[in-house]
């Protein structure tokens, strides 16, 4: 299938891309919060300044950031994975299910979460508390939600298959 193969190469660009970016993010740290140059980060449309920022809240907002960056790349790491075992016509496997539903869970996770940490970085940051609906995190709470189907739509297949190779 030529199409899997495409996508099997782009998650992995992808992949590898978000790999040096986290490295990068973790190798500069140290840098980000004991010096007090000025440095902007991006979160969702959002740019922070973390020089102007008192140390408290700059921990704060890169540990938020930083880890729902890291659920982030753990999805996107399942989802090549499972395209390892996809492209190699394991359509139904255990693994492929179970990863299908731990990568639905963390795109729940990575929406839910930055729906809150905007409103929380919000209060924190410029003490505005903004309520409002971003196609950010809502793609990613429709995204979670459809690999949960599709986890329990492989479910069922493979059951499916194990009764058809059963009674043949």
């Amino acid at each position: 299938m030529k199409t899997i193969s495409i996508l099997k190469k782009l998650i992995s660009i992808y992949y590898y891309v978000l790999l040096i970016a986290l490295i990068a993010g973790l190798v500069s740290f140290p840098l980000l919060i004991f010096t007090n140059t000025s440095y902007e980060i991006g979160f969702l449309g959002s740019k922070v300044d973390l020089g102007i920022l008192p140390l408290y809240k700059s921990l704060i907002t890169l540990l938020l950031v930083g880890t729902l960056y890291y659920l982030f790349f753990r999805s996107v790491r399942l989802i090549r994975m499972s395209l390892n075992d996809l492209s190699e016509g394991n359509y139904f496997s255990q693994f492929v299910i179970k990863n299908f539903k731990k990568i639905g869970v963390l795109f729940l996770i990575c929406g839910f979460g930055s729906a809150i940490i905007k409103l929380v970085l919000g209060v924190l940051l410029v003490n505005v508390l903004k309520v409002g609906v971003d196609s950010s995190w809502v793609i990613f709470i429709v995204m979670g939600l459809f690999f949960l189907f599709l986890s329990e739509v492989f479910d069922k297949a493979h059951a499916l298959q194990k009764e058809n190779d059963l009674t043949v």
